[in-house]
């Protein structure tokens, strides 16, 4: 149990009630309520309130700018998660690049089983002092005799 003293929490509001919330107390315009409403049925309040905290008034940070909608912030949300699956995309890409290059070197310098060799690796020990290695290749033995 904690020991500090805790606010209480919000009470939850439905999605009409935080569509009021946003235009009366956070002064967000808001021109289509039915969009405003599928919006939110699709991202959560509080993190679509996440890209907007940039966009608040400098003089009030409860209240938005006048030229911002949730529209503008669901299209900041949007640019971000496509954003996001575009830079995974592209990391998948180059791990599996820089896998094989790895993988070709090993196995054209060493042989296939080079990598099962720890002297063909800088050993490193963990914080226990155990190779890193070694517990790579104790890991591979376990999860290839499954």
């Amino acid at each position: 149990m904690s020991t500090s003293i805790s606010q209480p929490l919000k009470p939850a509001l439905t999605y009409n009630q935080q569509i009021e919330r946003l235009k009366v107390i956070h002064k967000l315009t808001i021109s289509d309520d039915a969009l405003a409403l599928r919006i939110l049925a699709q991202v959560n309040y509080y993190r679509l309130s996440a890209y907007g905290i940039g966009l608040k008034k400098a003089s009030n940070p409860e209240e938005y700018r006048d030229d911002i909608t949730l529209e503008h912030i669901f299209r900041l949300y949007c640019f971000d998660s496509e954003f996001r699956n575009n830079i995974i995309h592209i990391v998948e890409q180059l791990e599996i690049m820089l896998r094989t290059r790895i993988s070709y070197y090993l196995g054209i310098t060493y042989g296939p089983e080079g990598y099962t060799d720890v002297r063909n690796f800088i050993d490193k020990q963990d914080r226990q002092g155990q190779s890193i290695h070694s517990k790579i290749m104790e890991s591979l033995k376990r999860d290839t005799a499954q």
